[in-house]
């Protein structure tokens, strides 16, 4: 895009992400070096690449299956209003009854509903009271995503793990579960539960 502090997805097609929350580091390296030593806690979760971006279909939101796309450039999770839809009734949905407006890097502004997901699986990860701002986000059309339930996930979300490497070359989200976190993040059984 030209503006800095920015990089786009098209700079990353053979480029990990790696954040280390502990030590407040961000780093960008050639997916061909080695990755963080596995640890206690260190989960693995395999993605597909689409637009650039990396996708997870391993996902369910209180027992409804999602797309979750990585995207590291929003503070807070987006979820499109397919996804709401699929949550609403029930108590699947915190309604903390607010709406915020988000602004894009572009300046674009969108109103959306702050909400909270009760539970939320992705790969082996599972999260708890996920704060989420549903609106229909020019991202979920430009990746075909805008008629199935679809969550763009956050900085907010990211940021509850001890270390995160996103690899988009082997197309791999690696997290190391903290001790303790403002989000209950924690190791999902296969089953869901």
């Amino acid at each position: 895009m030209g503006a800095d502090g920015i990089v786009g997805v098209d700079l990353l097609r053979s480029q990990r992400v790696q954040f280390d929350f502990e030590k407040q580091t961000m780093s960008i390296v050639p997916s061909a070096m080695p990755d963080f030593g596995y640890e206690p806690g260190t989960i693995v979760v395999r993605a597909k690449r689409k637009n650039g971006r990396l996708v997870v279909t391993d996902a369910i939101a209180n027992g409804e299956r999602l797309t979750v796309v990585l995207d590291t450039g929003s503070q807070v999770s987006v979820g499109n209003q397919a996804l709401r839809r699929r949550l609403l009734g029930g108590d699947s949905l915190i309604d903390v009854d607010k709406s915020v407006v988000l602004e894009s890097v572009t300046g674009q502004k969108v109103v959306g509903d702050y909400m909270m997901v009760r539970e939320m699986t992705i790969g082996g990860i599972g999260l708890t009271n996920l704060a989420v701002v549903f609106s229909d986000v020019h991202t979920f059309k430009q990746l075909g995503l805008d008629k199935k339930p679809a969550l763009l996930l956050g900085m907010n979300a990211i940021r509850a793990f001890k270390r995160v490497s996103i690899d988009f070359a082997n197309k791999k989200f690696r997290v190391v579960l903290p001790e303790r976190s403002e989000v209950d993040v924690r190791l999902a059984s296969r089953d869901g539960s």
